[in-house]
């Protein structure tokens, strides 16, 4: 399973896969990518379990947004609010923010049906979704204040796939089939 797929790819597709080799924290999705601050920001943190795989996993996730305090999401999975050590019990709910854990299901992808899923809904009607192993997957409304509007490795979702891996200006727009770093 990989990490992750862009909102517009093709999930059937093996060349629309995202994998990370490099451990370092990289922002999945934000919205304002314009420079100024994100109304929400996801980011994940790259691990390699040993020096000698080429392969990353998804070690943990934060999420920021207005109006929430910071979220962990750890292995587990376990979900803390405010600091990385403040855990918090399944299910919960706060300030608009809502978090369960349900079973995993083959149908969805996840690499082990067994494992049961964290969902976290935010406010804004962004879904996380994490094994608390190695996957997240991250749903954001498919139209409204987030269609093109969003940037990050899971893509901009404006419906159109063939963009989803621009770098970016720093390297003059190129594209790319793999993520920087991977």
């Amino acid at each position: 399973l990989p990490h992750c797929f862009a909102f517009d790819a093709d999930k059937s597709q093996k060349e629309d896969e995202l994998f990370i080799t490099k451990s370092c924290v990289y922002t999945l999705v934000r919205d304002v990518c314009g420079g100024s601050s994100p109304s929400f920001e996801i980011s994940a943190n790259f691990q390699r379990p040993k020096d000698t795989l080429e392969r990353t996993f998804v070690s943990d996730l934060r999420v920021t947004a207005i109006d929430l305090p910071s979220l962990y999401l750890g292995q587990g999975p376990v979900l803390a609010v405010g600091d990385p050590d403040s855990t918090v019990p399944m299910p919960y709910s706060s300030g608009g923010l809502t978090a369960v854990e349900v079973p995993g299901t083959s149908e969805a992808g996840w690499p082990n049906p067994d494992t049961p899923i964290m969902q976290v809904f935010l406010p804004n009607g962004v879904l996380i979704k994490w094994d608390g192993i190695k996957t997240v997957q991250i749903e954001v409304p498919p139209t409204g204040r987030f269609m093109d509007n969003v940037c990050g490795l899971c893509g901009n979702n404006d419906g159109v796939s063939t963009n989803d891996r621009a770098m970016g200006p720093h390297v003059g727009g190129a594209r790319s089939r793999r993520a920087a770093g991977a």
